[in-house]
């Protein structure tokens, strides 16, 4: 709306220099057109949320506020039955894979609003275990490989690939006591399956959001070729760069439980 007021004042102030209205007019119109043209997108609106492994995360909030396409819940094993009744409530489908996908197939949830079409899903299988204890004084916990669920969304006619992540703690590093330093090859491992899912989806628009517990700077040296969006402290989201998508915005909710409540505004552009 700015920019449009600004061609309106500019054709005015031609006009009253001598220029034929006519010319001015026809100046303001296509100016207006072009910036018509540029901002005719499809958008994709990409929230997530950190719950804690809470029984009731309260994650109505997101939607009530930015009604996003798909919202990608991480730690929310507990949580199957309470994301079901709030989908229902608020006009959205849960899909949730249980443990016969892996131990860790249900730690991440994915609510897509009903008026999205789901095109395809597919679990994404990591292979290396992680470690993780809540104090140094404890013996270190064994856990399963992740499980990341990669789905095929279509909205307003164009397709969207959006995997839902939580990498494993520690970050590319491995982390410090609380994983004994040894998360390093599964973080490593999460980060090449996505790049190689964005490899081998070379015409689709490539989106992963989530918990990727590493700080900003980390994600920016390890996922070369993609825009990174940072939310806030290890809660990101990210686009493959070459697929002409674009982060617009960026809001932060309230995070009620867990850490790292987001939505992002992607777009790409028309036609």
């Amino acid at each position: 709306m700015r920019r449009r007021t600004a061609l309106g004042v500019l054709a005015g102030l031609v006009a009253t220099a001598g220029v034929p209205a006519m010319a001015a007019s026809g100046a303001s119109a296509a100016g207006a057109s072009a910036v018509a043209a540029e901002e005719v997108r499809d958008h994709l609106k990409v929230s997530i949320a950190n719950v804690g492994n809470v029984a009731q995360p309260q994650v109505g909030s997101i939607l009530d506020a930015r009604e996003p396409h798909i919202l990608v819940v991480s730690e929310a094993r507990s949580a199957r039955a309470h994301l079901g009744d709030v989908a229902e409530r608020k006009g959205y489908v849960l899909r949730q894979y249980g443990t016969e996908e892996g131990e860790e197939g249900p730690n991440i949830a994915l609510l897509v609003r009903k008026d999205v079409e789901i095109l395809d899903r597919m679990p994404m299988k990591m292979n290396e275990n992680w470690y993780f204890r809540p104090n140094c004084d404890v013996a270190l916990n064994t856990r399963k490989p992740r499980v990341y669920p990669a789905i095929v969304l279509k909205v307003d006619g164009k397709r969207w690939n959006v995997v839902g992540v939580h990498f494993p703690p520690g970050g590319p590093d491995g982390g410090s006591c609380a994983t004994g330093q040894r998360n390093g090859p599964a973080w490593k491992e999460s980060k090449e399956r996505i790049q190689a899912y964005a490899a081998n989806h070379p015409e689709a628009r490539v989106v992963a959001a989530g918990d990727f517990n590493a700080f900003d700077v980390e994600m920016v040296n390890h996922f070369p070729g993609f825009d990174v969006k940072d939310g806030g402290n290890v809660d990101h989201a990210i686009s493959k760069k070459d697929r002409s998508v674009r982060f617009d915005w960026k809001d932060r909710h309230e995070a009620l439980q867990g850490h790292g409540w987001f939505t992002f505004g992607l777009s790409t552009p028309a036609g």
